[in-house]
């Protein structure tokens, strides 16, 4: 029932992109609802949408409904960045994107006005839509016991904020609950139910077959569990297992 009303929402934005020549937008959608948009966004009703989060690796994200060709015209996602920082640093408590999640939604805000929060020596940049990014500047003092300042930083190179960790295993081949499996030391019974429970995305997109071939550059989302992308496939070992690459986000 929740995802009938989810689709229904969208083919209602659709439809008012159409009928009054203009672009619409969703709220920030979780992993989940985009997986779901990719399943129905070949109908002809979406044509010409597109989905940001303000990044290019941007795990949640707004769908713009309105097909350029046909407008004529362009506009922005209504995303801004907004920095937040404590005032003094080494006096400040070590934060985690829960810290920062949690200060922001005490303000009155829920969770699809935010978008993805990427945080790197104690200082966040969150992905907001517009219409919430002057409260969070004026509203955010605190976070913890840390007085903080929010900016809006819109020019802010979010994707080189992104940590990564590099990581080499070796396994038999290149089979997705193998491979997800290895990584998060998974037992193969634990492995597969993910994949029943629909906690494995790849490339935004809901994948239920474990036995899918990683190729190189998925992203590959397990809920619960983090982030990584299936960088290369080296060489073989002399036992016939793979020599593989893979970057997980940290």
């Amino acid at each position: 029932m929740e995802q009938d009303l989810f689709l229904k929402r969208l083919y209602d934005l659709a439809g008012r992109a159409y009928n009054n020549n203009c672009y619409t937008f969703t709220d920030f959608l979780a992993p989940a609802e985009i997986s779901d948009f990719y399943g129905i966004s070949r109908k002809s009703e979406f044509k010409g949408a597109k989905v940001f989060g303000g990044y290019d690796e941007a795990e949640r994200a707004v769908i713009r409904f309105g097909d350029e060709s046909e407008l004529g015209y362009s506009v922005d996602f209504p995303i801004m960045i907004v920095r937040i920082q404590p005032l003094i640093m080494k006096f400040s408590d070590k934060l985690s994107h829960r810290d920062i999640l949690g200060a922001i939604m005490n303000l009155g805000i829920t969770r699809e006005m935010i978008g993805d929060i990427i945080l790197k020596d104690n200082i966040a940049h969150v992905m907001v839509l517009d219409k919430m990014a002057d409260y969070i500047v004026e509203n955010l003092t605190k976070i913890k016991h840390t007085n903080v300042k929010a900016v809006i930083d819109n020019e802010a190179d979010v994707s080189s904020q992104v940590q990564m960790a590099e990581k080499n295993i070796i396994a038999s081949s290149v089979r997705i609950d193998g491979i997800v499996s290895k990584i998060y030391n998974l037992s193969r019974s634990e492995s597969i139910n993910l994949f029943r429970d629909k906690k494995i995305f790849v490339n935004s997109r809901s994948c239920e077959n474990n036995s899918y071939q990683l190729k190189d550059g998925d992203v590959v989302s397990v809920r619960g569990y983090g982030k990584f992308i299936f960088d290369r496939t080296g060489s073989m070992t002399r036992s016939g297992r793979y020599n593989i690459s893979i970057r997980i986000y940290v």
